[in-house]
């Protein structure tokens, strides 16, 4: 993709001579190149042709923040649209040029197939590019010891072989665009709790980290350090997992950067390799830097193999043809909805099909259910826990099975909420309008107090598309001071639900028949909320703090040692309640009035790194869990078949925060238990990143983990659904049955943290202790069947520079098309250690095969398929 622009500020940027130009470069020049110079961009140095190369994160954080959250159904919207980890950041703006999204790292990792993976990541390097973004922050391969962790999302996969073929594929697809990929978070980074001081104990480092490095590891150009310790020193300067592991056993020359405020020191970070302090401007080098230099604490050359690094960097993404200071544009290519909507169905994993009640036939629908006036939503997606994504657009669940079941003759789809599961006030959606029409809310900044002086003239305006607004880092400190007011004004415009035949007891609608609301404001700073002139929420007298952590709309980077106690941890005002009654069509005048104060914020724990404060307000419906209930019930009675959707969003899975058990929120597990017993042809649709408790599972026909889908989250699960595409994903991670049964139970969560279960992670435990998953690692069901026959293996002896064929004959025995997994795993019959029962070390994915069609598989095992890591010899 080539990159055309003819703003003036883009600059295109040559190829440097790397040892020509760090010989021409004065001590001060070299240490100012080895920190950002904002939240996203490196320090250019114009005289020398040294560009500020432009980074994006590609989260999945998106990790979520969603909107339209007005009931279990609601929320499960959103946490269907969470991409956790598959967006883009812009450099600008605070909201931003919209973006495409894809599924979050499990749902990738569910796949299995590495063609899609690589296509993936060509794909969002080409959104980098449209973005004017040189350094992808991803992917992430952390390995998911436990299903409480906060970003488990994020991750492909608890196996090391699996996370690391993909993601070597993805950095491959990624760099073939001339962007720059940096794999992250190295290393033991598994925990949100304490997660800049918590120390992961290791007898030594040991399996399965090395497993990841021929596969990942040294294809990235960039490599991203963990904040936490390691055997309790900082990734970022220690020196054995910089220096003597990655760069030396592991053979990696790119750059290692930090993550955002991760850099702890001046001379062991320097020492230890760490290239790049992120973000800028700098903490900890700069000047204090120049001062270790001077002193003799570190040396030229030591400054000199940092400066190098990144001057490589930049050679690396040269060939992307983006320019410095690119403008932002969208990727309207149509090509890539047909990416988003394979990536989607290939995140789905059938996990139960009793009865064959799936896939959906219309010949045992009723067609002529009673119907109401259906409400089409549009929803805003937004980015990892600290950046905010729009999505280029969406597709819900309920549009698109509406859609797909009036192909098949269904012409109406019935709908009921599930009840109200969140932690914090869902944003308002489409119903509230900015003066020009448009959803969303206008906001106008003031640095003078309008309601005191109403002569005061605005220094700023925009229109935000959500109601859960985050001024991270795109509010200009020359407009906009330390201290300011804000009005943040709409038209909200209640609309009823309707009624249809196929029901979907959660999806995202709105219900407001004159019935009483509830309201919540919370702020860093004070806010208070008014409707039609009347204010019904007051959260600015005696405000009342509380501690809101990175993943809540008031998350960020903030430098951990600047704060107490924990990691990552903002104050703010306590959410606070009100409540009215709306009639449904009529229109209000919605008007919040925020102050923000640098000063404030700081005395709670605020540091400067907030300086654009945070304001978030919401609306649920007021209703109770008997009415919530008895509306889902009477409707699943009503119907034919019901599709039913469950699990959490970013209130539960977040970036900060790890969760703190593996059940459904709320009375979510009871809710879904009733809708079981009132229709038999009930399916069960679980929207999570990471596992959660099932105790319902037994009375559920139909099952499909369906993790977060991004923009075509509603297509992938109506493509399977109704059978427009057969399911072929499998489990990435163990399902455990409850928490206490994963290995990892009793040794997560604490400030130092003991890997008590060494190398039995995931799978390996549950297979050594010979303990029942849920469901386990590997597993996932068809709507076909296939058969397995004239397997071999080329050799039974062999050398190291030898590789064993695993082969093997597929034949699709059932009477659809579909796609097998085939899975390779060794097991070491005489071991001089303690090792699993099994491992994989290989598997592919077939082509679509036809009814009656069969594939040869083969699969090839290097000598380090058989390997090991043997600690007796170090």
């Amino acid at each position: 993709m080539d990159i055309l622009s003819d703003d003036l500020r883009a600059r295109s940027f040559r190829l440097l001579d790397v040892e020509k130009t760090l010989s021409q470069l004065t001590v001060a020049q070299k240490i100012s190149i080895l920190s950002g110079s904002d939240m996203w961009h490196t320090t250019p140095i114009t005289r020398f042709g040294i560009p500020s190369l432009r980074s994006t994160p590609f989260h999945l954080n998106l990790e979520p923040y969603f909107t339209h959250r007005t009931s279990i159904s609601d929320f499960l919207m959103d946490l269907m649209e969470f991409v956790a980890q598959n967006s883009l950041k812009l450099a600008s703006r605070r909201e931003g040029v919209p973006a495409s999204c894809f599924p979050v790292g499990t749902g990738l990792g569910a796949s299995w197939d590495r063609t899609l993976l690589y296509i993936v990541g060509k794909t969002l390097a080409v959104e980098s590019k449209a973005k004017g973004a040189h350094v992808l922050l991803g992917p992430t391969v952390n390995i998911q010891r436990s299903p409480l962790g906060g970003r488990g999302f994020e991750s492909y996969s608890e196996d090391p072989f699996l996370s690391g073929s993909l993601a070597r594929v993805f950095i491959e697809g990624v760099q073939r665009e001339g962007v720059a990929a940096t794999i992250k978070h190295y290393a033991a980074n598994d925990q949100e709790f304490e997660r800049a001081s918590m120390s992961c104990k290791f007898i030594i480092i040991a399996s399965p980290l090395p497993r990841l490095t021929p596969q990942g590891t040294k294809s990235a150009v960039g490599h991203n350090d963990g904040y936490n310790r390691v055997n309790g020193v900082h990734c970022s300067e220690n020196p054995f997992l910089i220096s003597t592991v990655l760069r030396g056993e592991w053979g990696f020359s790119g750059l290692v950067m930090s993550d955002w405020n991760g850099t702890y020191s001046i001379t062991e970070s320097i020492r230890a390799g760490l290239d790049l302090e992120m973000p800028g401007p700098t903490v900890v080098r700069g000047a204090a830097l120049n001062a270790a230099f001077r002193s003799r604490k570190v040396s030229e050359q030591n400054i000199d193999d940092r400066v190098r690094n990144v001057l490589n960097l930049i050679n690396n993404v040269q060939p992307s043809g983006v320019p410095e200071d690119a403008p932002e544009k969208s990727n309207d290519d149509p090509e890539v909805k047909k990416i988003l909507r394979e990536a989607a169905s290939s995140a789905i994993v059938l996990l139960k099909n009793e009865a064959n009640v799936l896939p959906l036939d219309p010949s045992v629908i009723n067609p002529s259910v009673s119907s109401a006036q259906t409400q089409r939503m549009r929803l805003s997606l937004v980015g990892a826990p600290q950046h905010f994504v729009v999505a280029s657009y969406t597709v819900t669940p309920f549009d698109a099975i509406a859609e797909a079941a009036k192909e098949l003759g269904i012409n109406e789809v019935q709908y009921a909420h599930g009840g109200t599961a969140h932690k914090y006030a869902p944003v308002i959606g489409p119903e509230l309008r900015a003066a020009d029409g448009t959803a969303g809310v206008d906001l106008t900044f003031f640095n003078e107090d309008p309601w005191v002086n109403s002569q005061v003239n605005p220094v700023f305006h925009m229109v935000s598309t959500t109601t859960d607004m985050f001024m991270i880092d795109n509010l200009s400190s020359e407009i906009i001071s330390s201290r300011y007011w804000l009005e943040a004004s709409g038209k909200f415009t209640p609309e009823t639900t309707s009624e249809a035949s196929l029901s979907l007891p959660a999806v995202s609608k709105y219900n407001y028949p004159s019935r009483a609301v509830r309201i919540r404001v919370s702020a860093i700073g004070k806010a208070d909320l008014y409707i039609d002139g009347r204010r019904i929420v007051d959260n600015s007298t005696n405000v009342q703090l509380e501690t809101l952590s990175l993943g809540r709309t008031y998350s960020t980077m903030v430098p951990t040692w600047r704060t107490s106690k924990t990691n990552l941890v903002i104050s703010g005002s306590k959410e606070r309640l009100g409540s009215t009654k709306l009639e449904a069509g009529q229109s209000y005048n919605l008007l919040v009035r925020y102050t923000y104060d640098l000063a404030f914020a700081s005395s709670t724990g605020t540091t400067a790194t907030l300086r654009g404060g945070a304001l978030r307000f919401g609306v649920s419906p007021r209703k109770t869990v008997e009415e919530f209930l008895a509306e889902a019930v009477s409707v699943a009675r009503q119907v034919d078949a019901v599709i039913l959707l469950v699990g959490l969003n970013s209130d539960f899975e977040s970036e900060s925060s790890d969760r703190p058990h593996m059940r459904l929120p709320s009375y979510s597990d009871e809710w879904t238990t009733a809708v079981l017993a009132a229709n038999r042809n009930t399916v069960v649709v679980v929207q999570s990143g990471t596992p959660v408790e099932m105790p319902w599972v037994d009375k559920a026909a139909s099952l499909l983990q369906a993790f977060y889908g991004g923009n075509e989250v509603g297509h992938g699960i109506s493509d399977v659904v109704f059978g427009k595409v057969n399911p072929s994903g499998r489990l990435p991670l163990s399902f455990p049955i409850r928490l206490e049964d994963n290995p990892t139970s009793l040794n997560f969560g604490g400030r130092n943290v003991y890997y008590g279960e060494g190398i039995f992670v995931g799978y390996r435990h549950y297979e050594a202790l010979k303990k029942k998953a849920l469901f386990p690692f590997g597993f996932g069901k068809s709507y076909t069947t296939f058969d397995y026959s004239d397997a071999s293996v080329s050799a039974t002896k062999f050398g190291p520079k030898d590789t064993v064929i695993v082969s093997v004959k597929v034949t699709n025995t059932g009477p659809r098309a579909g796609r097998e997994v085939v899975q390779v795993y060794v097991h070491d019959v005489v071991s001089t250690l303690q090792r699993p029962p099994k491992e994989l070390r290989g598997f592919t994915k077939t082509a679509v095969l036809q009814p009656g069609e069969s594939e040869n598989v083969s699969i090839g095992l290097d000598h380090l398929a058989f390997g090991f890591f043997n600690d007796r010899r170090v």
